[in-house]
């Protein structure tokens, strides 16, 4: 990454004049920073594919503890369907992240607004996928369809962007990273049921 990192400050300098060569200074933590978030980002989205299967029977044990409900058909064919859906549902939750995400990566390359308003906007943003992608569960397990689970998440945006940004922070802190996607699923449960 070093060497990497190196050699795109030079490339970008080459294009300013000898006056703003200062910028390498801000350079370097923006790139590293940069690349150590997409990263970061790159491994909880593949390891939410992943783990969506078991996410969807761990919300759907969850609410039933919560509502002290009796458990539904435990049998694997259920539990199959529950996975099934969860991997599908997946696939909804990117189709509606990669355009957006991409219009945003778009916004970094804009001067100005890609150092100063663009890292806002994709945290912000990533807040609002962790609290879609957690609160999920319990909409799928309830039959919810993913355009109503938006629109019943936009109502209370605010909550949900605060809940989404502390598991952004906390995917970002080794060990606690271990622990927070089922914590995640736990809380975005929790919300639903308190709904």
């Amino acid at each position: 990454i070093y060497q990497k990192t190196d050699d795109i400050i030079n490339y970008l300098l080459s294009y300013l004049p000898t006056w703003l060569h200062w910028l390498d200074v801000v350079l370097w933590p923006l790139i590293l920073i940069s690349t150590l978030v997409f990263f970061g980002y790159f491994f909880t989205t593949l390891a939410n594919i992943i783990a969506a299967p078991f996410n969807g029977l761990l919300s759907a044990k969850v609410e039933n503890l919560l509502t002290n409900a009796t458990p539904s058909d435990d049998s694997w064919a259920k539990m199959g369907i529950i996975m099934l859906k969860s991997i599908q549902r997946e696939f909804q939750n990117l189709a509606y992240y990669l355009p957006r995400l991409i219009a945003i990566l778009i916004l970094f390359l804009v001067p100005i607004i890609g150092t100063l308003l663009a890292p806002l906007l994709l945290f912000l943003f990533n807040a609002w996928m962790m609290s879609i992608q957690y609160h999920d569960y319990a909409f799928d397990n309830n039959k919810i369809s993913f355009p109503s689970m938006l629109k019943c998440l936009k109502k209370d945006r605010f909550t949900n962007v605060l809940f989404g940004s502390l598991i952004n922070i906390a995917t970002m802190l080794p060990l606690v990273n271990l622990f927070i996607m089922p914590a995640a699923v736990c809380g975005g449960t929790l919300h639903w049921v308190e709904k």
